[in-house]
């Protein structure tokens, strides 16, 4: 890791800025040296004040203004890939024209460079500002940058009247979120030696129904406060055996869910196990703690503005009666 934090050129012009951002590494867990350097960047600026929790970066405006308002974007990413590499980043050619390939340009390191770019380039809004650059969005909860900023420093965003979390929807409004959920489902075997299968009997043949379904699951589209929410459901990981001369007496695949927003009285702990398409009596489903959804309030005041000149999104929960617009915020 450097000791001299990375230097960010916040005067770039935006393409060439986000292939910097995307090729400082930043796995979860491991974002120090992107957050060192959106620090160091932020930090002159006269409009801006700056504070660091853990690796997680609040830069806010002072201005006075009647409302504020939230830009967020967490900065890191899933683990990268060996074959092919997604870093460096690169142009290739696409579909649509050239595009930028790489770990982070899509989820969500393209949002982290704008929101950097507003920071930089916006010093008189017309409603106050806050930036908040966070850790561990990509991991268990418990080690996310927004709580703890909710915890350690509520006062950055407790006077925020509206938010915006710029992940990927194609310049769309997505409003709200879903919950999710992570289950192990387990099938138990006989060990016995695989020179002998007759003797034992394979957990690992008994997973393939459990991804048989699993691949036969046809999403839900769910509506909530007039929200449409398509539910998911599959396999993530799967893992299984002792030893390669073993029938396996165990296998486990973890199952991830993601549902419309609901209390979390009802989030689908114990149903999960009692309905999904992978229940049934001879295997073992155990349900992690769920992470809840959350809707979106139908537009305020503070939100009209970009509510009514922005585009619906076609990826997530949206409002089906938005209207079209050439706007793109």
């Amino acid at each position: 890791m450097p000791l001299t934090p990375l230097a960010l050129d916040l005067a770039d012009d935006v393409i060439s800025f986000i292939v910097v951002v995307c090729d400082i590494e930043s796995v979860s867990l491991d974002e120090r040296a992107l957050a060192d350097a959106v620090e160091t960047a932020l930090r002159p600026l006269p409009h801006l004040t700056v504070a660091r929790i853990g690796n997680t970066v609040v830069a806010r405006t002072d201005l006075g203004r009647a409302e504020r308002v939230v830009l967020a974007g967490h900065i890191d990413t899933v683990p990268l890939t060996v074959e092919p590499a997604n870093l460096p980043t690169r142009r290739v050619q696409g579909q649509g024209g050239e595009v930028l390939w790489g770990r982070g340009t899509v989820d969500m390191k393209g949002g982290v460079a704008v929101m950097l770019r507003i920071a930089h380039e916006v010093r008189e809004p017309s409603r106050d500002l806050t930036f908040v650059f966070y850790e561990a969005e990509e991991i268990d909860s418990v080690h996310n940058g927004l709580l703890l900023v909710q915890q350690q420093a509520p006062d950055l965003l407790a006077d925020a009247d509206f938010a915006v979390l710029l992940e990927p929807t194609d310049a769309r409004i997505e409003g709200g979120c879903k919950g999710t959920l992570r289950a192990e489902v387990s099938t138990k075997g006989i060990a016995a030696h695989s020179a002998r299968p007759w003797k034992g009997h394979n957990a690992i043949h008994d997973a393939a129904e459990v991804l048989a379904r699993l691949a036969a699951y046809e999403p839900v589209t769910r509506v909530v406060d007039e929200l449409e929410f398509r539910e998911a459901l599959g396999a993530v990981l799967i893992s299984g055996g002792t030893a390669t001369n073993v029938i396996p007496d165990r296998c486990v695949v973890t199952v991830t869910t993601a549902t419309r927003p609901r209390s979390p009285r009802r989030m689908p702990r114990r149903t999960f196990a009692r309905s999904s398409p992978v229940s049934t009596w001879w295997w073992s489903t155990t349900p992690a703690v769920p992470a809840r959804g959350c809707t979106f309030p139908r537009p305020r005041r503070s939100s009209r503005p970009w509510a009514s000149r922005s585009r619906p999104s076609r990826a997530g929960p949206t409002w089906p009666a938005s209207p079209p617009s050439a706007c793109r915020p």
